[in-house]
Order: structure tokens, then sequence, then C-alpha cells
């Protein structure tokens, strides 16, 4: 099946079947990364696994002349969580949007980690405005690792986590759509108020 993403015209081939949503969760978390930020995603990748949370990674888990798209969509289906790396690089590697959207309609919860306060390119939004991401520029990096496990933990096991802990910001399509419903919502009231003072003279 083939979706579009408004505004953009980007097509993309996304699996919906049963099979696809649910399939075997072999692993916890996908990792989607650009290849320059291999380094941190390892990073990661290394931090989760040490607290029990099993991981997918392109470098180490694609086998030899196997297809990257492919292995990709597979693993995606079959893992609980996507880690999604976010930076300027992310933005200009073009099979990053193909994984956010393959998470995004088979389902996948999406965990977005900024490394810069670069914007997330504009196609990202559409799959990521409802969700909450790790703001994790500032120093010091070992703090916004432990609360990423604490963050997974609760997604992958249902595990509390302290709110002091969590450096997450909302997407800002979020605050905006709120900030729109408040707007009409006063305009709607004014106006009925203004209808019923009409009715009362």
């Amino acid at each position: 099946m083939s979706c579009a993403m408004p505004e953009t015209g980007h097509y993309f081939a996304v699996e919906l079947s049963q099979s696809a949503i649910s399939l075997p969760m072999a692993h916890d978390v996908f990792i989607s990364h650009a290849h320059k930020d291999k380094n941190i995603a390892n990073a990661i990748c290394e931090k989760l696994e040490s607290a029990q949370i099993r991981c997918w990674i392109v470098e180490r888990d694609i086998a030899a002349g196997e297809d990257w798209t492919e292995a990709a969509r597979n693993a995606i289906g079959s893992s609980r969580v996507m880690v999604l790396v976010l930076s300027e690089n992310a933005n200009a590697a073009p099979h990053i949007e193909r994984e956010i959207a393959h998470a995004f309609y088979t389902r996948r919860k999406i965990l977005p980690v900024r490394l810069t306060k670069t914007p997330p390119r504009r196609d990202f939004l559409f799959y990521l405005s409802d969700v909450r991401w790790f703001d994790a520029f500032n120093p010091p990096p070992e703090q916004h690792l432990e609360a990423l496990i604490a963050r997974v933990n609760s997604m992958v096991h249902g595990r509390t986590i302290s709110g002091d802990a969590m450096p997450i910001r909302s997407a800002p399509a979020r605050k905006k759509r709120i900030r729109l419903f408040g707007f009409f919502v006063r305009r709607i009231a004014s106006f009925s108020l203004f209808v019923w003072l009409i009715g009362v003279s």
C-alpha cells in the first residue's frame, strides 16, 4: 500500500497488513540514525543494552548482502520502540524519513532524541507532531542517556520514571494546535454571548 504525506506529495510503500503490525518482538528498540551519527547511535545502543533493552542497529545487525531497506523495515516491525536520533545529518539522510514513516504507519512508538538545536526537517513533523522528544544537546550527556533509558523502560516494560530525570520537550506542532483550539473556543464563547445579549435586548 502507498501512503502520501500531506503538503509534500511524497509517497512511501508501507505494508499495513496485520503481520506487519504484529510481528513477534525480536527487539525492544530500533535505532534510526544517519551514518554520520553512528558513534552517538552506538553509544545509545550500548547504554540501552547495558540496561537489558534489546536493540537493533544497522551497522551491527544487518547481514552481509542483505537489502538495507528491507532489513530496516523488518527490524522496525519486530521492535516495540523507535529511538530516532535527530540532527542536521538526519535531516539530510533520505532513509530516515522512510524509517519514520514505516514506524508511524505500523503503529510503533517513536522517541526522538535531538542532538542539536536544528529543527527537524519539515517532512518529519507530520509523523512527530504528537510525540515527545529528548533535547540532548546540553551537557552533561550522561544525564540524557540515563533519562533515555528510563523513558524506554517505561515504554517497553511499563516501569516508573522520575519526572525530574526526564529532559523531555513536546513537539511544537502539538502546542500550536492547543493554542488554536483555545482561540476558537474563546471566539465561539464570545459570539454566543453576543447572540444572547441581542436576544435579551
